[in-house]
């Protein structure tokens, strides 16, 4: 773990060893692999809660660390896109990719999540950083499929 200080801003970037470097800018599967094996295992995280986590990318789109930005009820959270940007901004990175869970396990945007996703995508462009992908993930199906996600890069929205 490293601690960025940057104007009295104390930033906790966590690196996840087995996919730091991974690139996933292109590929909503592995934006679910890198959830799955860096922040369900997070001593914090609860699948009965949205959680916002936001992934930092260096100028290849590789993944450099990630930070959970918010972590909230069973069907809600409350971020803006200062908390998610602020990471962006202390780790010097050149992208993101925001990713949050729906406990219910339907990956259908809300209204809230398309609002959000449009100011992050807005506030990134003024701070010239690359908004990749905002991936909502889902709870894996009776079948076990564990590819339930939505990408809003997918539905066109990025």
């Amino acid at each position: 773990m490293k601690t960025y200080h940057l104007n009295e801003i104390k930033i906790i970037s966590k690196v996840c060893e087995e996919v730091a470097g991974l690139s996933v800018a292109s590929s909503p599967a592995r934006i679910r692999q890198l959830w799955e094996t860096c922040v369900v295992p997070a001593p914090w995280f609860d699948p009965e809660k949205e959680a916002v986590v936001v992934f930092n990318l260096n100028t290849k789109l590789n993944v450099k660390s990630w930070q959970m930005v918010s972590v909230g009820t069973i069907n809600q959270t409350c971020v803006t896109p200062r908390e998610i940007l602020r990471p962006a901004v202390a780790t010097l990175a050149y992208g993101i990719i925001v990713a949050h869970n729906h406990p219910s396990g339907d990956t259908s945007p809300s209204p809230a999540d398309l609002e959000m996703t449009r100011r992050v995508r807005d506030g990134a462009r003024t701070l010239e950083i690359v908004c990749q992908d905002h991936v909502i993930i889902g709870r894996p199906d009776n079948n076990g499929n564990q590819q339930a996600y939505y990408s809003f890069r997918e539905a066109g929205y990025l």
